[in-house]
């Protein structure tokens, strides 16, 4: 019997746990750098981190603020006064209040000086982004305070040196909805700036710019609204000398007809009282948005951020301008970073700085080959680069820079965060005016407690030379969960990783993954929209891992889409489909079919007979481009049905049918599989007669006839609910799922029917009469049947993976079975085999204090049940090693055949013998003493069904399978 090793087993865990990471940096007088941000306590929660560091890179100091909820507290912003004093400011959750504005003094040697917090009116969520400081030693904070029916309006405070509230201001827009401040300024006459975005009555969000004198009464108050009434948000400000005052950030706009919204960089300019002097838009690709702002002596401005191919595409560049105090540009200077591809790399600057000599700096993210790292650049007066910098921490993973300084020797400072696999660190840097680093610093918090995101691997694909290729939902700092796609090699190694963060603020879940030859891979599933719900999100990444495309479907009525499965045929044309939310709030199914290069070629939407809920959960394309989707559809004197539609090439439906069992209850379908003949295999559950649930499999030909309707129930009569189908070359169809069995519970049930329906045989795994339950299924080319799915030990209440195998007779070959450390819920989701019969599985397992983590395993087996040659040292021993043949060579055509076969081999001088057997063992054949290298005609008086022919020769020896249809 075959046995099983397990090879690698390979975990991945979303950054969201243990965090450190730096927000804000400031440089004083004496070239000492300051940093803070938000890092892991020991049972806080996030705790503002503060250091200082001299120039020499020696720590100084490190301040920890816990606030009065001992739970999350993040520092966002950070400056300090000519005598050294330091001022952070962020949000921290309060004791009975949500999270509350919480500003901090410290003096030159760490000690805390005041700390002052703001719960707003509506007792709700109130987070400060930006801070100033007067030459007086006032400070000014602002952001945003949940109003007492007002929403969120933006709050600007000043507080005096001693920490006395002496003002605080609120700021309502017209639509009396979220408005929140981003960025602040002071000028020499204790004049306070904010500008951030605000809901406007009926024009979407706006930029919006306030002035207030030193006493807080309002100057004046400018809206700007792009050209499609969407989100325009302003990101930063800065004040000149004359109080001239400049913003920048992006609008939004319609992009190519059809195409949904774009965002374009704009930059604004306001005299002292207010009257706009000019804006500028800047509108190089179809995602163009700034993030910094600083002006020169001389008034000219220089703005820096990202430009990327589409909204939804993760491939950028770092784009970097300088206008002049009339608003005409200067330069633009483009860093598309060094990463592979089509596209190239993602790069997005976060942060900008000037030095006295009119040198320019910028730092942010960039792919650089691999995952995000720091990138920074200097530019001289003229945009001409002068040096780039890079920064890759030592687990090679993401790496983010947010904060960029310059002191007055022209020295750089560097913070964010670096990644370590599980967790993120805090890392500043220094670099000389020549961009070579004199010192680096990490920072990792107390924190042993790890929060844990939730990691769930959904879908696997194997290419042919058997790369695995894993894709789900990874839960990231800051953007939540976000499609997660790696590609490992055979040996386990991480090829690379990709994630795609959609433009709304919501999950991020893919479903689904495909391959085509090339290996290139798709991904689809769910995201959250920019002024949207849920929506179809569909990704091409080519076999290195570079973004070929990203493309999305919002319905028509901006409700709930979400892609389910993904289908590729030879061409590369890419069809999803899933569930649309139509205007009664039911779903319908769509369907999309997408060129190679990512054009949308057509849609196609069902809503059912009853107007009710439809949703497709599985997707097939045929030889000829024709698609078949099925999933569950209202009828209108029934309930859920199977739904079941051919469309052909051009979208054209060809058919629909629909299956209502006996009962008349719920009937859903869970796979749809079309075989090498074109005929339609769809499986799911469906009530009896008995009034209990049964495996129901359908068998359907090209034109929508039914050929077969296959029910099974378990032996104890009880729920029977498949979740996977799969046929072999032949034709035979496999099912798995759970099955009741008496006295063991839910059992892993699966089930084998030949091409024409009729059961071959019915295997069940029960690990300890508990709850098991298959979840995937795959079938070799010898017929072995291989199943994932959770199983429960005696005692446990958790599951594991539990991965089976059966012969093409349905007798249990090996289980292999994997717990985590977390000695937790184990869900193996999916199930793959590649060329060598080396067996993978993926799902999530919860870790050691990291939450759900994806987890994917390779299962060796031993001996190879391949096709393969083969030395058998004695013909009267049968113990076989695995050693390729020296000279023979065999092969079999047709294969399939449906009449004929032929056997053609080639070897060395000696006689060949062959002997041909069925699935049983049973001899149907036998040639002794035939040429050394010959061809044989045979299989006339064979039945339908699997064949093997062993081809001997010598001590050498080739095993063949053969199909006869």
């Amino acid at each position: 019997m075959a046995q099983v090793t397990e090879k690698w087993v390979k975990r991945q865990n979303g950054d969201a746990n243990n965090p450190d990471w730096a927000n804000a940096l400031a440089v004083d007088h004496y070239c000492n750098v300051i940093v803070t941000g938000f890092s892991e306590g020991k049972g806080s929660g996030n705790d503002y981190a503060t250091i200082k560091y001299n120039d020499e890179g020696d720590t100084k100091w490190v301040k920890r603020f816990n606030g009065p909820g001992n739970a999350d507290d993040e520092a966002a912003a950070t400056v300090v006064d000519s005598k050294g004093n330091v001022y952070v400011t962020g949000y921290s959750t309060g004791s009975g209040t949500e999270t509350d504005f919480a500003t901090i003094k410290y003096d030159e040697e760490g000690n805390t000086k005041w700390v002052k917090q703001f719960n707003g009116p509506g007792n709700g969520a109130d987070e400060a982004a930006a801070i100033a400081v007067d030459e007086d030693g006032n400070v000014y904070v602002t952001g945003y305070s949940t109003g007492n029916g007002t929403g969120s309006d933006i709050t600007t405070i000043k507080y005096d040196i001693n920490g006395n509230t002496k003002w605080v201001k609120r700021y309502n827009g017209p639509g009396s909805s979220s408005d929140e401040a981003t960025a602040i300024a002071v000028d020499n006459n204790g004049n306070v700036y904010v500008t951030g975005w605000s809901t406007g009555s009926g024009t979407g969000g706006d930029y919006t710019t306030i002035k207030y004198d030193k006493n807080g009464v309002q100057q004046w108050v400018n809206r700007y609204n792009g050209p499609i009434n969407d989100f325009d948000i302003a990101r930063a400000l800065a004040v000149d000398g004359a109080g001239n005052v400049y913003v920048t950030g992006y609008i939004t706009r319609i992009e190519n007809q059809g195409e949904g919204s774009a965002t374009d960089m704009a930059t604004i300019k306001y005299n002292a009282a207010g009257v706009q002097q000019w804006a500028i838009v800047y509108n190089k690709q179809s995602r163009d948005e700034a993030y910094a702002l600083k002006i020169d002596q001389a008034g000219n401005v220089y703005i820096t951020g990202m430009s990327g191919p589409t909204v939804e595409d993760p491939e950028n560049d770092y784009v970097t301008i300088k206008y002049n105090t009339s608003g005409i540009q200067q330069w633009v200077a483009i860093y598309s970073g060094a990463g592979y591809g089509f596209f190239g790399s993602d790069a997005f600057a976060s942060s900008l700085e000037l030095d006295a000599a009119g040198n320019v700096y910028v730092t942010g993210g960039s792919s650089f080959q691999a995952e995000l790292d720091y990138v920074t650049i200097k530019y001289n007066a003229n945009g001409v680069q002068q040096w780039l910098a890079h920064y890759d921490g030592p687990a090679n993973d993401i790496d983010r820079a947010s904060a960029i300084g310059v002191d007055k020797n022209g020295n750089v400072y560097i913070t964010g965060r670096s990644s370590l696999g599980n967790s993120a660190d805090y890392a500043t840097i220094k670099y000389n005016s020549a961009g070579m680093q004199k010192w680096l610093k990490r920072y990792n918090g107390p924190g042993g407690e790890l929060k844990g995101g939730a990691d769930m691997a959904n879908a696997l694909a194997v290419d042919k030379d058997g790369h695995v290729h894993v894709t789900g939902g990874m839960t990231r700092l800051i953007t939540g969960s976000d499609y997660t796609t790696f590609k490992y090699n055979t040996n386990g190694d991480r090829e690379w990783k990709k994630t795609y963060n959609g433009p709304g603020v919501g999950p991020d879940q893919a479903t689904a993954i495909t391959l085509d030859a090339q290996g290139n891979v798709y991904v689809t599933g769910g995201s959250f929209g920019k002024g949207s719900l849920e929506d179809f999100a569909t990704v091409k990444y080519d076999a290195a891992g570079n973004t070929q495309w990203g493309k999305r479907y919002n319905g028509p009525d901006n409700l709930t889409d979400r892609a389910n499965a993904i289908a590729v045929d030879a061409q590369g044309n890419v069809y999803v489909t899933g569930i649309s939310t139509a205007s009664n709030l039911y779903g319908d199914y769509a369907t999309i079919k997408y060129d190679a290069a990512g054009n949308t070629k057509w849609v196609k939407r069902y809503n059912g007979p009853a107007n009710s809920y439809d949703e497709a959960v599985s997707i097939a394309v045929d030889a000829s481009g024709n698609v078949y989707v099925t999933g569950k559809s209202y009828g209108v004197t029934s309930f859920d049905d199977f739904a079941t539609i051919k469309y052909d090439a051009n979208g054209n439906q060809q058919w629909v049918v629909r299956f209502n069992a006996p009962y008349n209850a719920d009937d859903e379908p869970k796979k749809l599989v079309v075989d090498a003949a074109g005929n339609v295999l769809v499986t799911g559950y469906s009530w009896g007669n008995s009034g209990t649930i049964d495996y129901t499999t359908i068998k359907y030909n090209t034109a929508g006839v039914q050929q077969w309707l296959a029910r099974y129930d378990s032996p104890a009569n009880g729920f029977d609910v498949p979740n996977d189908l799969a046929v072999d070359a032949a034709g035979n169809v496999y099912v798995t799922g759970s099955g009741g069995n008496f006295g063991s519970g839910a059992d892993f049930t699966t089930v084998k029917y030949n091409a024409a329906g009729v059961q071959q045989w019915a295997a069940s795994y029960d690990a300890a009469n508990s709850e098991d339950i298959g979840n995937a299924v795959t079938v070799d080319a010898q017929g072995n049947v291989y199943v994932t799915g959770s199983s429960r030990l005696d005692n446990n209440l958790f599951e594991d993976y539990a991965t089976v195998k059966y012969n093409a007779m349905g007798v249990q070959q090996w289980v292999a079975r994997y717990t985590g450390p977390g000695n937790h819920t184990d869900m193996p989701t999916a199930i793959g085999l590649d060329k060598n019969g080396n067996v993978y599985v993926t799902g999530y397992s919860v870790g050691d204090g990291t939450g759900n983590d994806y987890v994917t395993i390779k299962y060796e087996q031993t001996p190879l049940l391949t096709t393969r040659a083969e030395t058998i040292p004695e013909l009267n021993n049968r113990v076989i090693e695995q050693q390729a043949a020296v000279k023979l060579t065999a092969r079999a055509f047709p294969n399939a055949f449906t009449e004929y076969i032929n056997l053609q081999w080639s070897g060395s001088d000696k006689p060949v013998n062959i002997t041909i057997t069925d699935v049983m063992g049973r001899q149907v054949e036998k040639k002794t003493g035939l040429a050394p290298s010959g061809t044989l005609r045979t299989g006339g008086n064979f039945g339908k069904g699997v064949y093997y022919a062993e081809i001997v020769q010598g001590s050498e020896k080739i095993l063949l399978k053969l199909v006869k249809n």
